[in-house]
């Protein structure tokens, strides 16, 4: 639909294309979905394997522009840079103006990052957080999906 929308744009950015086993030259699954919408930025940002924050420092994106993190699943592979990513991202917007709009309006939704994967992504976002000592005060929001039962034939 976005691209019928008069000053849209979209691009993929493969920031990390390797098995689970990082290389020199390629890091863990990793890609971001940047829409450009009347020259708004919005990422979605699908995977977050180790070395997702180097490799989105290098690249052209924005980090406050991630709206969306989406897990596949809850392999290592596929996770491990994730609360980097949400540590290094709440660190950025903190430095801005979000700092302010988050203490004149507590209860805004605005900026909120919806965060979406499998059941357990929470539990595994907390105890990283905690066994770490890190604080975030950028507000997530932790969406679990529940497997849908189906029959292989």
């Amino acid at each position: 639909w976005l691209s019928q929308v008069p000053g849209s744009d979209m691009a993929i950015t493969f920031l990390g294309t390797g098995s689970c086993m990082p290389s020199t030259t390629r890091g863990a699954s990793s890609l971001a979905l940047k829409m450009e919408l009347n020259r708004m930025g919005h990422i979605m940002l699908f995977d977050c394997g180790e070395g997702t924050q180097l490799a989105f420092q290098k690249s052209s994106l924005h980090l406050k522009q991630i709206r969306q993190i989406f897990i596949t699943h809850l392999h290592g592979d596929h996770i491990y840079g994730l609360c980097g990513i949400l540590t290094m991202l709440a660190l950025a917007r903190q430095r801005q103006e979000d700092a302010y709009l988050a203490m004149k309006h507590p209860d805004s939704t605005e900026g909120v990052i919806d965060v979406y994967g499998p059941e357990g992504l929470r539990v595994f976002i907390r105890t990283v957080l905690k066994m770490t000592h890190t604080r975030v005060k950028t507000k997530f929001r932790i969406h679990e999906l529940k497997d849908i039962p189906y029959l292989h034939s």
